[in-house]
């Protein structure tokens, strides 16, 4: 079996050395010309068929992702094909429920504010800060990143609503709503956490309609992909104080620009596609893949 993993993969040298028998090719850069593509029976990579006609790729077998989603791949195309394609699975789920939680709480906590004090040497109380604890959290989507999100909003006291495709009940959520009924289940929460992957269905879902049914004051987190929310409608809504503020990983354009009005907004909290980022994602990952790898051989 000869398999090409990219830069994308981490712990690179600890699957080589789990798997002696197989032949691993590397390749730091995915935008680089794969030379003969045809030999590979599996692909260890992000958005390497991004960049690179799925079709060349003859004998493939599998694609191994290092991604949660599936948007920078020709899922559809590959498995008509017959050709088997994984996620990441959880590797990521608990850093970025940790990063939607410190979001949140900054907000809440109004860190911003007691930084700057502290910068300033100076002693400085704030008033009207929020509790997590009896607040209704809606997850839109339940994958899990979003029920990562449950257990740890959950364990604070919060009401969590989920939203999935069909409604159908999820363990560690107090209420579940369909996808076709997600206006509804906005309406009462406090904080709305965007855990959705992206496809036809769910891009640009996050408009003025649906930010129009979210109540005033409401905090919304967005971690999982930029094109799900359409950002001159949230911007509108943070400035008309419809939306109390957001948590943001993830951008319509990246890096997102200087020019941008959420750079200068009290309640945004920005950080740069950096949510999954944990000390225990390289090793999660590299059980993910191997699992995985090892049904590949098995059944080769």
């Amino acid at each position: 079996m000869k398999i090409l993993v990219t830069g994308a993969f981490g712990p690179y040298k600890a699957l080589t050395e789990r798997f002696p028998t197989v032949t691993f090719d590397y390749a730091q850069d995915e935008k680089a010309a794969v030379l003969r593509p045809e030999i590979y029976d599996g692909l260890i990579c992000n958005a390497l068929l991004s960049y690179h006609d799925a079709a060349a790729f003859t004998n493939l077998k599998f694609v191994q992702l290092t991604a949660a989603g599936y948007d920078r791949v020709p899922k559809e195309q590959l498995q008509s094909r017959g050709v088997r394609v994984y996620n990441a699975g959880d590797a990521y789920a608990s850093p970025m429920a940790e990063a939607t939680l410190w979001g949140i709480l900054t907000l809440y906590r109004k860190g911003k504010a007691f930084l700057a004090s502290a910068q300033n040497h100076a002693w400085e109380k704030q008033r009207g800060l929020c509790e997590l604890s009896g607040k209704r959290v809606c997850v839109l989507g339940c994958g899990n990143y979003g029920r990562a999100c449950a257990r740890v909003l959950a364990a604070f006291g919060c009401f969590v609503i989920g939203v999935n495709r069909d409604g159908a009940a999820e363990a560690g959520f107090d209420r579940i709503y369909a996808f076709d009924r997600m206006i509804e289940a906005v309406a009462d929460a406090d904080i709305v956490i965007c855990a959705l992957p992206l496809t036809k269905q769910t891009r640009g879902v996050l408009n003025a309609k649906m930010l129009a049914a979210c109540k005033k004051g409401c905090v919304l987190v967005n971690l999982s992909r930029g094109s799900v929310l359409c950002e001159q409608d949230m911007i509108a809504a943070l400035q008309s104080g419809k939306l109390g503020g957001a948590v943001l990983d993830v951008f319509e354009q990246e890096p997102l620009p200087a020019t941008s009005a959420l750079w200068e907004m009290e309640n945004v909290i920005i950080t740069p596609h950096n949510a999954y980022a944990g000390d225990g994602v390289a090793q999660r990952l590299l059980e993910i893949v191997s699992r995985n790898l090892e049904g590949e051989m098995a059944n080769a």
